[in-house]
């Protein structure tokens, strides 16, 4: 969801000051979550999301299709309705992660996520990977979302984009063109957000 910017939030809390749905929906993507698992920062038995590790060094698309951002706004749209219920964000995740949980309006936020991730795979060009979705066993619970085979296939082709980005950067500051200090490719776009 998007939230307005006179809030006082933890230091625990990563903000991304965009007003795109399209990012919105690229970040709730099993598509981003299979980079999480990768660069996460583990801490016992939980991890954490760092800046750094995890955002600084994901690939985002060159371009976003049209509908990721419809889809983005749906899905923030129908969450907010369910936070102004009085659920946090935590509780309705928490219940499109239980199997049990069949409420018309936790099916249609599974449906969105499914179609976010059809959507991201769609911006990145990669209309020949065929996903599943069901409830998958992480870190000792179950989390909705993409296949294990899925998003470690996810994860070998966005490391590839990455490096693939990566050699292009030393290429171009081999050749002389001036390339942003300490920024990896793939996190071009993103530093208007930190």
């Amino acid at each position: 969801m998007l939230r307005r910017c006179d809030a006082l939030y933890s230091d625990k809390v990563i903000l991304f000051a965009t007003d795109s749905f399209g990012y919105l929906g690229l970040l709730s993507s099993s598509v981003h979550f299979a980079w999480f698992e990768e660069t996460r920062t583990p801490r016992g038995t939980t991890s954490s999301y760092t800046v750094s590790r995890v955002v600084r060094t994901y690939p985002f698309p060159e371009q976003m299709t049209t509908g990721l951002s419809t889809l983005g706004r749906a899905f923030s749209e129908k969450r907010e309705v369910l936070a102004l219920e009085g659920l946090s964000f935590t509780k309705i995740h928490n219940r499109i992660d239980d199997p049990s949980e069949r409420s018309p309006e936790i099916e249609s936020l599974r449906l969105d996520l499914v179609g976010l991730d059809q959507e991201v795979l769609r911006s990145y060009g990669w209309t020949d990977l065929e996903i599943s979705h069901g409830f998958e066993d992480y870190a000792g619970g179950l989390h909705f979302c993409m296949s294990l085979a899925g998003r470690a296939e996810v994860r070998r082709r966005l490391l590839a984009e990455n490096l693939r980005r990566a050699e292009v950067e030393s290429q171009g500051a081999i050749s002389g063109q001036v390339v942003a200090k300490g920024r990896l490719p793939a996190s071009r776009g993103m530093e208007e957000m930190f």
